[in-house]
């Protein structure tokens, strides 16, 4: 844990020994996970890096080392965005992709009101633009339905308690929906939001 190098060594028939590939520093390393990115059956090297601090979207990233027929690349690099993979089911196989979140912080709060959001979804596999289009629509889709549920039971449990942290948990909810409106380019579902929320958010904030 903590390291600040990583190596790739490949083994050479020629000599019966592996030999140093490639080779670069890391900030925080935390830890090494091996997975086909790209689809060409060649697993990456997905190397976390945790640089500590109690935001994870500010102090975790990744260094993505794949290797190609003419070397070893390093296709991501990270040094935030607490980047999580995940496999979208697609066709005809599977997806795996980088989701990377981002901080909604205005100047007048405190960093320990920012907001953790869904902000961008990283593809290594060779697909076209509209299909990466399609994937990345339907990821945001899935990450909208669950901050407009989160967002209704947030109000409810302000309806009973009705204290600073049920306030702090609407607000949260709020701001996550609006920015995967934003992603969506669903402006008229903002505006809709808003005009039938605002009075409510100057009452409990």
């Amino acid at each position: 844990n903590l390291f600040d190098s990583v190596f790739v060594y490949q083994y050479s028939d020629s000599s019966h020994s592996f030999v140093r590939k490639t080779g670069t520093a890391v900030y925080y390393g935390s830890t090494v996970e091996m997975l086909d990115l790209n689809g060409d059956e060649h697993p990456e090297a997905l190397v976390y890096t945790n640089a500590g601090g109690n935001d994870p979207v500010v102090g975790n990233g990744l260094t993505v080392l794949s290797y190609t027929r003419n070397g070893y690349t390093t296709p991501v690099t990270l040094d935030g965005g607490d980047p999580e993979v995940v496999t979208i089911d697609a066709q005809p196989k599977p997806v795996v992709a980088i989701k990377v979140f981002s901080d909604y912080w205005p100047d007048n709060l405190s960093h320990a009101e920012s907001v953790r959001f869904l902000d961008s979804l990283i593809i290594l596999r060779n697909i076209t633009a509209t299909e990466k289009t399609a994937l990345e629509q339907r990821l945001f889709q899935q990450v909208l339905a669950e901050a407009e549920e989160e967002y209704r039971q947030a109000k409810n449990r302000y309806a009973e308690r009705q204290d600073d942290e049920a306030a702090s948990d609407v607000y949260a909810a709020a701001v996550r929906a609006i920015k995967y409106y934003e992603k969506l380019g669903m402006q008229d579902s903002i505006r809709k939001l808003s005009e039938s929320e605002g009075k409510f958010w100057r009452g409990a904030l």
